[in-house]
């Protein structure tokens, strides 16, 4: 299927390129920078990774720009996406949602974790854990920076960043546009966007969006397919220029989200069933087999009786103020963001849930940065500053239910039980200060030196208790925990030093050194906090960057190793009743690799691109929770508590680890390729027909990366766009395909933890093609 692909890829002349970038101009603000036209590539793209606009060519760092016409073209959605546009980029979903990049990333729905790859909307630090959906309507670009970024962007940047700018209001122009496309299964896309002056010196953009998508997977208990969304949200930016010298930008969004289920399970093999005590309450596959569903690795058929869902609310907004000061920039960027979810999962993934999971999770965040930024023109230039940011969250999660009928046979009948014999309530709270300073210094025209340094300040504090429930009884081998509570401090550095060589326009190599850190966290799984220790990684990186042939062929090329001492990680704790997703550190883990991309336009209205990545990661020390002796391919067993993969039983207690040093890190895969193409023409007198293709493929990996129940085969897959349209009079109609060869693939394997032995699939919707068509028109304005 690859091979017949890359054929057609590399055969057609009506392809686009996808162009990874178009990402500014050249009066663009330090935060923004503005969509480049069409055809820009290579020394034409301007990014704001140093905070600076500056051409990509120019920039010492591994970034990929990705322009809004990419994300439009290929019908896709939200920051998740990425994976399909940035070979670097994984996504993972066991446990809460998270970005994965060159390896390292965390995946968690605990309210005292953030995510090692920071997340920046239009500046501003987005601090929620599991909140990567987002809003992508009226994106202007979107940048992809790998390695520590802590020196520059916000807090807890160690494994890399992705920063989304949206489009900013345009003085003294009024315009409407608009998106709207619909396809198989009521996938569904529109957007409206207005840009209104306010006299001369102000205007207002307002965008209005909304997705949906029907469920496509059989629940053959409830009736229905499974994996439906629905989001809906609206953003408004007004900016005043009331000098030369003054700019203000005020930015507020509001966005609503309902998927159902929270997360689509569907049975892989069947375990040993519900055991305790020598007595079995629930057969092996809890029912899932007498319910008709064949439990296979393709297996798509759900038998679950009970209802599950995520409802998430999000939005903010921050304010944005640039004074020139001569040639100095003095910003400050004042945000709030707030998130209110619920959701709600069934135990068990079958027809009888053991127990059933609410969990409601809010939280606010405020931050506060000011910075002075260099001119560009001079010898030394620099962006310093001091950054502040203070987010709190509540959450309750009850875990309850009959466990297959123990509850009434060991309590009476119609009893319940639950995790902690109750709610278990708990405050987060994160508060962090820093100072810092990053900058170049030419030291000739051609060799530069490289630096940055941050201070930060983190102070974490965490609570729990439980709200008991009259007559519930705890888990089975569980007791309630106490009220508790807990607070840690930390004061580290991060660092970065390099030089950088221009040995002309079309050739740059550099070579860095950066110390990253993100902060302390509390764990509150099973109402017992746990000190997470602080999260370091030390990375050397080498860079060579080059066009040719006029600037129709551009080749990048990265070098990189990376070591993490306590990664933050997610775990299945299989230690503790009920079996659960927990926060833990790994003592070591290190990734290296090779990143290369190239862009080529044999002709003006023919671009190719494509990006490989090869990555080496690994745990160097990680003491990890045993998997599922009664899994298909069991663990083995050792008295050496030193013995790499094998389960070990500490004497005197019930605790057991496995070390997993040498084994591949979680979600990551070793080999990950894409490539793009893209091409317009003008068929007639302003008539211009054009094509997007866009190919990606990963290699196997495992959701739990010492455990070999859960690898995911490989998988590619193909996007196509179609359309014709007039630009001048700014229309265009088109058709698309998302996973064009409807390549089915698996997103995760996890175990089944109430039926031990049993593992899961977590599929995902886009393992299905997906055609449609697609209509856009605009009036006036970008």
């Amino acid at each position: 299927m690859a091979a017949r692909f890359t054929t057609l890829l590399l055969a057609a002349t009506a392809l686009v390129p996808i162009q990874m970038a178009h990402a500014a101009a050249a009066d663009a603000t330090p935060d923004q920078a503005a969509p480049a036209d069409n055809g820009a590539t290579g020394n034409d793209i301007l990014v704001t990774a140093t905070r600076r606009s500056d051409k990509l060519q120019s920039v010492p760092l591994a970034v990929t720009a990705i322009s809004s016409e990419a994300f439009t073209k290929l019908n896709l959605k939200g920051p998740g996406d990425l994976t399909q546009l940035s070979p670097s980029v994984q996504l993972s979903i066991v446990g809460g949602n998270g970005v994965y990049l060159r390896g390292a990333g965390i995946n968690s729905q605990n309210s005292g974790t953030e995510q090692s790859v920071g997340m920046v909307v239009d500046g501003v630090v987005i601090g929620f854990v599991d909140d990567i959906s987002g809003d992508l309507s009226d994106l202007d670009h979107i940048e992809v920076l790998r390695g520590p970024q802590g020196t520059q962007f916000g807090k807890n940047a160690s494994a890399g960043l992705v920063s989304i700018s949206t489009a900013r209001p345009v003085l003294g122009q009024f315009g409407v546009k608009g998106h709207v496309s619909y396809g198989e299964h009521g996938d569904t896309i529109a957007s409206a966007v207005l840009n209104a002056p306010l006299g001369d010196t102000a205007a207002l953009r307002v965008v209005g969006s909304y997705l949906n998508r029907d469920g496509v997977y059989p629940n053959i208990i409830r009736h229905e397919k499974e994996g439906s969304r629905d989001q809906r949200g609206v953003r408004a930016r007004l900016l005043w220029e009331p000098t030369d010298t003054l700019s203000v930008l005020l930015n507020g969004d509001y966005r609503y989200e309902h998927a159902s289920p929270n997360f689509i399970q569907a049975y892989r093999n069947i375990g040993i069933g519900f055991v305790r005590n020598g007595v079995t309450y629930a057969p092996g596959g809890l029912g899932v087999i007498a319910a008709g569903v064949t439990p296979s690795a393709t297996n798509v058929d759900i038998a679950e009786s009970a209802d599950s869902y995520r409802n998430t609310k999000s939005g903010g907004t921050s304010l944005e103020l640039n004074y020139a000061m001569g040639n100095y920039t003095l910003t400050s960027l004042s945000a709030f963001r707030m998130i209110d979810r619920h959701y709600a999962t069934p135990i068990g993934s079958s027809p009888t849930p053991g127990t059933y999971s609410y969990n409601d999770y809010s939280g606010h965040q405020i931050s506060q940065e000011l910075r002075i930024t260099s001119p560009s023109d001079v010898p030394l230039q620099f962006v310093g500053g001091l950054y502040y940011y203070d987010r709190l969250n509540h959450s309750g999660l009850l875990s309850i239910g009959g466990l297959y009928g123990f509850a009434a046979a060991t309590y009476g009948p119609g009893v319940q039980v639950a995790q902690n014999g109750g709610r278990i309530l708990t405050t987060n709270k994160n508060e962090s200060y820093a100072a810092f300073l990053d900058g170049t210094y030419h030291v000739t025209e051609q060799f530069r030196l490289i630096g940055g340094v941050r201070l930060t300040h983190d102070i974490v504090t965490a609570d729990s208790t439980t709200a008991l429930l009259a007559g519930v009884p705890t888990f089975p081998g569980t007791s309630i925990k106490p009220a508790s509570s807990a607070g840690f401090k930390k004061t580290a550095p991060t660092y970065r030093a390099g030089v950088q060589y221009v040995y002309s326009p079309d050739l740059m190599a550099y070579g860095t050194f950066s110390h990253g850190y993100k902060g302390p966290a509390a764990d509150t799984t099973n109402a017992v906090i746990t000190h997470i220790l602080p999260e370091t990684v030390n990375s050397i990186e080498f860079g060579v960057k080059s066009s040719f042939l006029q600037h129709r062929l551009f080749l990048n090329l990265t070098l990189f190793s990376e070591k993490f001492k306590n990664f933050q990680t997610t775990v299945l704790n299989t230690n503790i009743n009920p079996v659960a997703q927990v926060l833990g550190n790994a003592g070591g883990e290190r990734t290296r690799g090779v990143e290369f991309e190239m862009t080529a336009k044999p002709i003006p209205d023919l671009t190719f691109s494509s990006a490989f990545t090869y990555l080496d990661a690994k745990y160097t020390d990680f003491k990890a929770p045993c998997y599922q002796k009664f899994a298909p391919i069991p663990q083995p067993t050792t008295t050496d508590p030193n013995a790499v993969g094998a389960c070990y039983a500490v004497p005197g207690t019930n605790a057991s680890f496995v070390q997993a040093a040498g084994f591949r890190l979680n979600n990551s895969s070793k080999f990950t390729y894409q490539m793009n193409a893209n091409y317009s023409h003008e068929v007639v007198p302003g008539i211009v027909a054009d094509a997007t293709a866009n190919y990606v493929h990963r290699s196997s990996f495992r959701t739990v990366g010492y455990d070999p129940n859960t690898k995911v085969k490989g998988y590619g897959i193909a996007n196509v766009n179609i359309g014709i349209g007039n630009p001048d009079q700014g229309w265009r109609i088109g058709v698309f395909a998302r996973n064009l060869f409807d390549k089915f693939y698996v997103s995760a394997v996890q175990a089944n933890g109430n039926d031990p032995g049993g593992y899961t699939s977590i599929l995902n919707v886009e393992a299905r093609r997906t055609v449609g068509v697609t209509f856009d028109w605009k009036y006036g304005v970008k």
